[in-house]
């Protein structure tokens, strides 16, 4: 995972030194393809969700909206609905049944929002630095990156109700029947938490640092992507046995290469981010060489792809200042449509109506 805090307060000092003034950059108007003022509500059956963190100590994050079904996209509708700014770096969201939470890292918060009108319904508090969220039945689990500590949430209130001890920064967070995994950054390890006693149980560890992503494939095998970190360890990616807890495949990247967003669409094919995006097969021995979509000098920062559709979505952050690009591709890698958001677009996901 991209220590993105770091990363966005640089290119906004060099800003402020180029004589920039904050108020340039700010929430971007709702609809950039349409002419009215307000978000279009629900108009399809699959929406991508996109998170646009803004950059680091500005307020500047946002929420988008994209209707495959008629490329509409919705900008700042978060802003447009509720009459107030989102906050300080939206990092990711979780969608549970009608709503839709949204961490807000450098806010300390998360959004609770109507996933249908975008209306707020409560906001959650007393986080450290909130990073992502995994959810089972009416209790959610949150990682921190300073918090040493994840946190347990009832989805019922809306309310913190405890936290479990970690050392370190959490980030990723992800299911495995009723074992909650939890990526520990500073332990270059994963965690396996039982949820029904809240207990850590056993831990996964790695040789590399610096993780950019895991994901469960169809054979309920983990895989898990380390860009290198920064004492030069060569980047991997690893599958994991999670019944045996034995590492299967350690596949290296080239020294300082960077590889980074680790997806998948249907637990048979990985997709991730590494001289343009690559794709390989769940049961290939060697990484890919040649993206299946080249980068071109663009800044891909981030990816998903349509698991029903098999439409692929790559952010371009550009220089991480002015508003980001969307690039949709089809299943045979041929460009569909492309769109403004926000500035740095990140963590995207797809609601499924």
């Amino acid at each position: 995972m991209k220590p993105l805090k770091l990363l966005t307060l640089f290119f906004s000092i060099s800003l402020i030194i180029s004589g920039c003034k904050k108020d340039t950059y700010g929430p971007q108007p709702v609809n950039d393809d349409a002419s009215g003022n307000q978000p279009v509500i629900n108009t399809s059956n699959t929406r991508l969700i996109i998170c646009n963190e803004g950059n680091f100590t500005w307020g500047n994050a946002s929420l988008s909206i994209y209707h495959p079904s008629n490329k509409l996209i919705e900008n700042n509708v978060f802003s447009a609905v509720n009459n107030r700014p989102l906050g300080d770096v939206a990092q990711s969201t979780t969608i549970v049944n009608d709503k839709i939470y949204i961490i807000v890292n450098n806010s300390n918060k998360i959004e609770v929002i109507d996933k249908n009108t975008y209306q707020s319904i409560t906001t959650i508090t007393g986080f450290n630095s909130p990073r992502y969220m995994a959810v089972f039945g009416s209790k959610a689990y949150v990682s921190d990156l300073y918090q040493n500590a994840i946190y347990t949430v009832d989805l019922n209130s809306n309310q913190i109700t405890g936290q479990i001890l970690v050392n370190g920064w959490s980030e990723h967070l992800l299911k495995w029947g009723d074992t909650l995994l939890i990526e520990a950054i500073t332990e270059k390890s994963v965690y396996l938490l039982n949820t029904a006693t809240d207990q850590i149980f056993d831990t996964l560890s790695f040789s590399s640092e610096s993780s950019r992503g895991m994901i469960l494939d169809k054979n309920g095998k983990l895989w898990i992507l380390f860009s290198g970190g920064t004492v030069n360890q060569i980047p991997s990616l690893y599958r994991v046995n999670l019944t045996n807890r034995t590492i299967e495949e350690q596949l290296m990247f080239f020294p300082n290469s960077n590889p980074n967003y680790l997806t998948t669409p249907n637990g048979e094919e990985l997709y991730f981010i590494h001289d343009g995006i690559k794709k390989m097969s769940i049961n290939d021995t060697v990484l890919p060489s040649t993206p299946v979509i080249p980068a071109n000098n663009r800044n891909f920062y981030s990816l998903t792809v349509d698991s029903i559709s098999g439409d692929i979505y790559v952010a371009d952050a550009k220089d991480f200042v002015q508003q980001g690009i969307i690039l949709r591709y089809n299943n045979t890698f041929q460009p569909v449509d492309s769109f403004t958001v926000g500035i740095i677009p990140g963590f995207m996901n797809f609601d499924y109506q």
